[in-house]
């Protein structure tokens, strides 16, 4: 399931009403609205995860020296979502995949 279908279903989901009631009972604007907070919701870090991400770091740096404690920050261990993949640096092409995975290319 994609594309538009794949949105009512995420809205009526999250407002816990059948898809048809959905179409019924709001606008347009209104489900883009709708869909827009969800993508907002959905890549914002909220209070629990910030304190997960606090645990952590801390049971991390019980295992490493005191020069690299410093080093961890929280923030590293907070996941984040994006609609698009990050382009990987000097990663772009074929064969620059092919020798980080140690494959010999024709």
């Amino acid at each position: 399931m994609t594309g538009e279908r794949l949105a009512w279903h995420r809205v009526a989901a999250h407002l816990g009403i059948p898809v048809v009631e959905l179409a019924e009972r709001i606008s347009h604007t209104e489900f883009i609205d709708w869909l827009e907070y969800l993508v907002w919701a959905e890549q914002r870090t909220d209070k629990q995860d910030a304190y997960l991400a606090s645990i952590a770091a801390e049971v991390r740096r019980s295992f490493v020296g005191d020069k690299a404690r410093n080093k961890i920050r929280n923030e590293d261990f907070l996941l984040s979502f994006q609609s698009k993949p990050k382009k990987l640096a000097g990663m772009a092409g074929k064969s620059a995949w092919l020798s980080a995975l140690n494959v010999k290319g024709k």
